[in-house]
């Protein structure tokens, strides 16, 4: 019993077409329309965590520290193309 989850009741409010799509879209999967509440929300939860996750792994404590210039600015002089070479030589 160590490794069980407590479930609890949680109200929520949608609109009536929502909850049939929700209806529809379980009894699809042969799940209850909770479990597929469940696991929509835990997949939705577990995307915007690798989300912040991902731009944490970037910016780290660099973007908690107010400084917004973390890219030095640098020349591309030389590296774009000529205007004349684009054309195909005309």
């Amino acid at each position: 019993m160590a490794g069980e989850k407590k479930i609890v009741n949680a109200g929520f409010r949608l609109p009536e077409s929502m909850l049939f799509r929700i209806k529809g879209l379980a009894e699809a999967k042969g799940i209850t329309e909770s479990e597929f509440v469940r696991m929509a929300c835990t997949e939705v939860i577990d995307r915007e965590m690798n989300y912040y996750y991902s731009l944490n792994s970037i910016f780290g404590d660099e973007s908690r520290s107010g400084n917004r210039n973390l890219v030095e600015p640098c020349s591309t002089r030389g590296e774009r193309p000529e205007i004349s070479d684009i054309g195909g030589g005309n």
